[in-house]
């Protein structure tokens, strides 16, 4: 199931939250028993970092509007 179908069934179903944050990292090869690149290893350390930006930033700004 692509994102799209994903969120248009979490929609349908009523369960699509009213905030919904997509991240991705792009991988070059997908072949079975291959580890995960460098370049993907980089990107998941800088993703985890933005998330836990992101997120603390999202809790911040509800509870000032709280």
């Amino acid at each position: 199931m692509g994102v799209e179908a994903g969120l248009e069934l979490a929609r349908t179903l009523g369960a699509l939250p009213g905030n919904v944050w997509i991240y991705v990292i792009f991988g070059r090869e997908f072949d079975r028993g291959l580890e995960m690149g460098q370049a993907v290893r980089g990107g998941v350390a800088r993703l985890v970092e933005r998330i836990e930006n992101d997120v603390r930033a999202f809790v911040e700004a509800l509870s000032c509007t709280s």
